[in-house]
């Protein structure tokens, strides 16, 4: 046969597979091919292997079978003992056999890529057969191996791409044929042992393994590429990507990576513990992993991917021993394994370890006659399992099922079988499935709400779902192939070759009146890509990027939109109100037929073989498109303030697996078709927390945070607030406030914001409630997110487009809002064209900025010739913006101009400092002059020397600076006193001085009392040396210490004897040289004290002392000052001895020793001392002064915190009861003053110089007062013989009547008031003491009663305490303090509150509790 003749029948036997190959797959064992598969929602989706034919032993004898699946899956290859090679198609029907002659067994069944030709391998036997499955007819290919010389054939393989058979023999010959040209070619060397094995990449390279140890990569032509030494017995090659890979001596795998083409890189050796034992097959999975099985029953899996060190991600034992077999299923993720009479499969998980594990609901255990399994290999597809045993027999499994399904509304069908399908209702899960039996394997498959559409190629078949048992109701043959096939109630929509064939469900002989139309409507147009059907449209998208709706009940078409790309995949939602479609860039798009707006769909996921969209059947704005692998959620919006939009909620979201086929998408969970034919549920991302949270009815804050988060971002509003509210969490509030907001719901985000407490939103929002016009209430929304643009796009196209321009203008966006202002409001241009213009003379645009304020003016001229006081704010901040643009750009003289005419001062001042900085002088003078700043003015006159133009201005100037620089220009010129003016208005006062001491003028005394007042070191140098010039010393020596030069004075005080002037000009503030200078100076003239007074500043104490000592009495206060500063015992000691007279044998004045006690700080002894001084000059009647002794002690023992005696603060109180009886009486207080005098008289005999004048007065008062029975008490006594004498004789005769006409003896009764310790405890107001608590009651210094919380006040200079009343009717008549006598004024004096008076007691109490603490310590 020539190779003409055979390339025709190769053609014509191509045509007639492909025609077959479809009749084939119609014939099927129901009852083998039937299957269950299992749904689950969560984790691996289980599919029981059913067994769908096997072969007997008879077909191949007893003994092992090779076994090999056509490429595509049509047919299966065996051979067995009987040394037939049978061929059977998919449903196990015989096909072919192919005897083949010679004694030896089949060693190899090797399928081409097409699948047009199967090699066949026989042991000792120089000859390949093979077999073409297009004609059913066999060949030969003759190797001429001689095979008595050893020269046996060990190996055949095709080639990944090109036609190319590559066999290999027992010496290391290679030959290669070509299936085409029908030549071969042999090469021989290639290795010098047997060829164990091979494979081609997909180069089309050809590797070699050898027992010679060599690897070996050849090209087509066979030369020799590359040669790898191993370290033993290669065998089992296999290629995946650029990884290269082989078993060594059967224990070890060495793994290489093909680099640049022809180097070989060493990967890993992976080598495995001895217990796993000889390793009896391996797999790779994709280019990344590879599955190992060993003969142990062990399984492992190892990750080789490319940079990164191999690493074993699963390790399991399935078998205890004799593990035979590894096949792998990349397209399931499936691995089985066969031991015995098992077969064991494993689900590969990539890299998640945790995915990984055995599948015992898809592992086999057959029933045998005793023999192995010995070989297993799936179809590509994965979903037929083929397991060989020792015994001749071949059992294959149905592993999954085709993926096939199809959804309308609820419901969906998926395969359940090959020969059948089940039409399952999500909204009533516990409803059975609806099965449909099918007569043929479907290809694809439409559901509609009463129909199944099921068929292949141009065939469909029609089954009524609403009959018992979905029996056939109606079949057709269309002209061409069916690419896709959609139902709804009425109709049937075909798409094929580019037209739509419409026609009635059930054909027109159905009875139902529906007319039939093939679309589009141009018979020549054959370009529709895509269709989808509605109950009441069917949609369609075309080649040209039109998507037509064409109207069912009246097959009218009512819309076409015109896209600028091919449409490629159109997804309408339930009622086709909307349309997400897909152009031929890969672009989404969702169209509205109404209005045909479209809006853009943002990020859709990548896919290879076209995106698919689903809607969610319970949210009817929610959809997700689905890529390879990935899916994209989005929601639309119809209402938002940014208008209707398409958002993305989450993008490039990962599916479980990259095989899973989306069904339908309801209340965001996804069901999903596995790749095995399985449906299993997948909730998305974005509804994650939702849905558990309705499952489980509670949840963690994490979680229901996450359900919040989730909501808002799907738009449900209600949902999170009630989630918020459980929260609660502010923050939750204010991103639901916003996100209604965005969705324009007012009546939540007021809500929230009600909640939040932010009044100001809720009365913003309730503003809008009112407004009607969806775009004038998007566009306030749009403003208070700050988004002016959207904001001013809904305000033009609502009924009040003049807010854009309100918003604009408040906005301060002048330029936009001129435009706006052209067309809406042309009477608000000049006022926005002036605003405009002050942003562009900001923006330094300063000819722009001319124009708009020309153009503010509108057609009034810019010169008036007249001021512009009168002139209208507006015209004349245009006019004054003229002025000062035309400076700016040149135009000065103009400029100035107009400045002086308008004579406005703002103007002028702008101009001026505009022409100061172009250095036009003289202009710039002039205006600041007009302008009113005569300082600048006159600045600028100085500057250039005008002295006749700045001289009628200093007057009026108040900068010293320009004063004195005035000054200096008229000392110049000899103008001294003009200059002396001018330095004062400078307050360079030092140069006033120096004109003032200059002949010309001579007045030294001014400059003296300038000196004074200034303090000025140079001016004072210049009156000291002016003074020492004219033999003034005295006035010398004191400014040369106001001139800092001390030394200079002292010497000029010591020369002329001045040095008490240089003692006083110093002023106590020397330092400590100068004082020991003064000191020295004064011991020298043998003056002690003002030698002892400079020594004490010098803290030199005890030369002090000394001085002061020598001074007798003199000093005495001094010398207590020093001893108390010194805290010296020894200097202590030396000045009591003087005061005691122990130096001189002269006591000095217990005072003095009072005083020391003081100074010293030993307050406990001063305070003796001063009871002891006060006793004495209170014996001696001098009351006042022996109470201003024990004022002193007491006050400044109550500051240093130390406690009071209690004889000194007794005899301060009777003493100062007794000075306030005249100031009570002056006062017309005669009862106060009379119960102050009961209160000396109870102690009298502390007063011993005048008992009788005190008992006297004190019987006059209580008389006067009503106080008969004290009165007459007082004058019982008095007229005892040693006090009778003594009385008075103008008071004689009245004490005598009293005594002897006594008449009622009863006194009034003295008021009682609460005790500021007990409020319950009532006391006499002149009793002193709480009857309940036993505490001392502070008493008033204004009245000496006791003190009221409620009337408290305290003297403001020695903060004793008083009675508010009291003190304040004691002040005003007195103006002074009784206690302290310091002149106090009633303003100063100030209630205390409640709380108040109550903190100064408790301080009032714990101070006198800690001072009796320390005394007693």
């Amino acid at each position: 046969m020539t190779i003409a003749e055979t390339e025709q029948l190769y053609a014509l036997g191509y045509v007639s597979f492909h025609v077959g190959f479809e009749m084939m797959r119609v014939l099927c064992e129901a009852e083998g091919a039937r299957c269950i598969a299992a749904t689950s929602c969560q984790g691996q989706p289980r599919f029981a292997a059913k067994r769908l034919f096997s072969l007997e032993a008879q077909t191949h004898g007893k003994g092992q079978v090779i076994c090999a699946w056509h490429p595509q899956g049509i047919f299966l290859a065996t051979c067995g003992a009987n040394k037939i090679v049978n061929v059977f198609n998919r449903q196990g029907g015989p096909h072919a056999e192919i005897p083949l002659e010679g004694a030896g067994q089949c060693l190899q069944l090797e399928w081409d890529v097409e699948g047009e030709k199967l090699a066949i391998l026989q042991q000792n036997s120089a000859i390949i057969r093979l077999w073409d499955a297009n004609m059913n007819t066999e060949s030969s290919v003759d190797t001429n191996a001689r095979i008595d010389k050893g020269e046996v054939l060990t190996f055949i393989k095709w080639a990944a791409n090109a036609p190319l058979l590559a066999i290999g023999n027992q010496k290391g010959t290679l030959c290669l044929y070509d299936k085409r040209t029908l030549k071969k070619q042999s090469l021989l060397g290639k290795h010098t042992k047997r060829i164990t094995s091979g494979a081609w990449n997909e180069r089309d390279e050809l590797i070699l393994a050898s027992e010679d140890k060599q690897l070996t990569l050849s090209d087509q032509a066979g030369l020799t590429l590359m040669q790898q030494a191993v370290r033993g017995d290669p065998s089992e090659l296999r290629i995946a990507g650029s990884f290269i890979s082989t078993i060594i001596s059967r224990v070890t795998l060495a793994i290489f990576e093909l680099k640049d083409g022809d180097q070989l890189r060493s990967v890993a050796e992976l080598s495995f513990p001895k217990q796993h034992g000889a390793i009896v097959a391996y797999e790779w999975v994709g280019a990344a992993f590879v599955s190992i099985g060993f003969e142990s029953g062990w399984m492992v899996v190892y990750d080789v991917r490319r940079g990164s060190t191999p690493s074993e991600v699963f390790s399991h034992k399935l078998f205890s021993s004799n593990g035979t077999a590894l096949a792998v299923s990349e397209r399931l993720r499936r691995a089985a394994m066969c031991a015995g009479n098992a077969v064991k499969v494993v689900a590969l998980g990539g890299t998640d370890a945790s995915a990984y594990g055995e599948l015992p609901d898809e592992s086999v255990v057959l029933k045998t006659d005793g023999g192995q399994l010995q070989h297993l290999q799936w179809t590509r597809d994965g979903q037929i399992l083929t397991v060989a045993s020792s015994t001749g027999c071949v059992y294959n499994f149905l592993a999954s099922l085709p993926v096939l399904a199809s959804t309308h509304g609820t419901r969906y069908m998926y395969l359940t079988s090959l020969l059948e399908v089940s039409v399952v209702d999500s909204a009533k899960p516990e409803a059975e499935p609806l099965v449909v039996t099918v007569q043929m394997e479907p290809d694809f498959a439409a559901l509609g709400p009463t129909h199944v559409a099921l068929g292949m190629n141009n065939h469909v078949l029609f089954h009524d779902l609403r009959d018992a048992g979905c029996p056939l109701a109606h079949e057709k043959e269309y002209l061409g192939t069916v690419d896709a096939i959609h139902l709804n109630a009425d109709y049937v929509a075909v798409l094929s070759s580019g037209r739509i064939s419409l026609e009635a469900l059930l054909g027109p002989d159905s009875g139902n009146g529906i007319a039939s139309r093939d679309l589009p409507d141009d018979k020549q147009q054959r370009d529709v890509s895509c269709l989808a059907l509605t109950a009441e449209f069917l949609i369609y998208g075309t080649r040209r990027g039109t998507i037509t709706y064409v109207y069912l009940p009246e097959l009218a078409q009512v819309s076409e939109f015109r896209h600028d790309s091919p449409v490629t995949a159109c997804f309408p939602n339930a009622s086709g109100t909307r349309v997400a479609f897909v152009d031929a860039a890969g672009l989404g798009h969702l169209l509205s037929p109404i209005d045909e707006s479209v809006l853009p769909i943002p990020q859709l996921p990548m896919a290879n073989a076209g995106h698919k969209i689903l809607w969610d059947l319970s949210d009817p704005t929610l959809f997700v498109a689905f890529g390879v692998g990935f899916y994209s959620v989005y929601l639309y919006k119809p209402h938002s303030v940014y208008g209707a939009a398409v958002t993305a909620i989450a993008t490039d979201q990962r599916l479980a697996s990259p095989h899973l086929s989306p069904i339908m998408l309801k209340g965001g969970t996804l069901t999903c078709q596995e790749p095995n034919g399985t449906i299993s549920a997948v909730v998305l991302s974005t509804h994650e927390a939702i849905v558990q949270l309705d499952q489980r009815g509670g949840a963690t804050p994490e979680k229901l945070m996450l359900c919040f988060k989730q909501s808002v971002a799907l738009g449900r509003l209600s949902r999170a607030w009630d989630l918020a509210m459980t929260l609660k969490e502010a923050a939750l509030f204010v991103q639901l406030g916003h996100a209604a907001m965005t969705l324009i719901d007012l009546p939540m985000a007021t809500r929230c914001y009600r909640h939040l407490g932010d009044a100001g939103m809720v009365m913003a929002l309730q503003k809008l409630e009112g407004l009607e016009d969806q775009h004038l209430l998007s566009g306030h929304l749009a403003i208070m997110f700050d988004d002016h643009a959207v904001a001013q796009d809904h305000f033009l196209q609502s009924s009040r487009p003049l807010a854009a321009l309100e918003m604009r203008r408040d906005l301060l966006h002048w330029e936009q809002a001129l435009k706006l202002a052209k067309t809406l409001a042309p009477d608000q241009v000049p006022m926005i064209a002036r605003e405009f213009a002050k942003q562009l003379e900001f923006r330094e645009q300063y000819e722009q900025a001319l124009n708009m304020y020309q153009r503010g003016l509108g057609d009034a001229p810019v010169s008036t010739g007249r001021s512009w006081a009168r002139d209208g704010t507006h015209e004349r901040l245009c006019r004054v913006g003229i002025a000062k643009m035309s400076v700016r750009i040149g135009e000065a003289s103009r400029g100035v101009a107009l400045a002086l005419e308008g004579a406005d001062r703002e103007c002028c001042r702008e101009c001026a400092v505009l022409l100061e900085a172009l250095k036009q002088w003289n202009d710039a003078a002039r205006l600041y002059e007009t302008g009113e700043q005569l300082d600048k003015a006159a600045a600028i006159y100085i500057k250039t020397k005008n002295w006749g133009a700045v001289a009628p201005l200093m007057a009026k100037i108040a900068s010293p600076k320009l004063h004195s620089e005035f000054a200096k220009a008229k000392e110049a010129e000899g103008s001294m006193q003009e200059a002396v003016t001018a330095y004062e208005r400078a307050n360079d006062l030092d140069s006033v001085v120096r004109l003032l001491l200059l002949p010309a003028l001579e007045q030294p005394d001014r400059a003296m009392a300038i000196v004074r007042e200034t303090k000025s070191p140079q001016g004072a140098l210049l009156v000291a040396q002016h003074c020492q010039a004219r033999g003034d010393f005295r006035g010398a020596i004191e400014f040369l210490v106001l001139a800092k030069r001390p030394t200079e004075a002292f010497e000029l005080a010591g020369k002329h004897d001045q040095m008490e002037v240089y003692t006083q000009s110093l002023g106590g503030a020397g330092t400590h040289e100068e004082n020991q200078k003064v000191a020295l100076y004064y011991e020298g003239k043998a003056d002690a004290l003002k030698a002892g007074e400079f020594w004490f500043a010098c803290k030199e104490y005890a030369k002090a002392l000394r001085l002061f000592l020598q001074c007798s009495e003199r000093a005495v206060d001094q010398a207590i000052e020093v001893v108390g500063r010194a805290r010296s015992d020894m200097l202590t000691h030396q000045l009591i001895d003087f005061l005691m007279g122990e130096t001189d044998g002269v006591p000095k004045d217990p005072n003095y020793i009072f005083r020391l006690y003081m100074a010293l700080g030993n307050y406990p002894q001063a305070a003796k001392t001063a009871i002891i001084i006060a006793r004495q000059e209170q014996e001696l009647g001098n009351y006042r002064i022996a109470h201003g002794i024990l004022f002193d002690t007491h006050r400044e023992l109550t500051a240093q915190r130390i406690r009071v005696p209690q004889e000194l603060a007794l005899n301060l109180m009777l003493l100062h009861s007794y000075v306030l009886v005249r100031p009570l009486t002056k006062l017309g207080d005669h009862l106060s003053g009379a119960r102050m005098l009961i209160r000396v008289c109870k102690h009298i005999s502390r007063f011993p110089m005048h008992i009788v004048p005190i008992m006297t007065s004190t019987v006059i008062e209580c008389h006067r007062s009503g106080l008969r029975g004290a009165s007459f008490e007082h004058a019982t006594t008095l007229m005892r013989p040693e006090y009778r004498s003594q009385i008075g004789e103008a008071y004689k005769r009245k004490i005598e009547a009293i005594v002897r006409k006594p008449g009622e003896r009863e006194d009034i009764e003295e008021p009682e008031t609460p005790s500021p310790f007990d409020p319950n405890a009532r006391v006499a107001e002149t009793v002193l003491e709480c009857p309940s608590t036993r505490n001392t009651i502070p008493y008033c210094i204004a009245t000496g009663r006791h003190i009221v919380l409620s009337d408290l006040t305290t003297c403001p200079s020695c903060s004793f305490p008083a009675l508010y009343s009291g003190f304040t009717a004691l002040i005003e008549a007195e103006r002074q303090c009784p206690m302290c006598m310091q002149e106090v004024s009633p303003h100063s004096i100030r209630r205390f509150e409640e709380e108040e008076a109550k903190e100064w007691l408790a301080k009032y109490t714990k101070q006198d509790s800690k001072q009796s603490g320390q005394a007693a310590k």
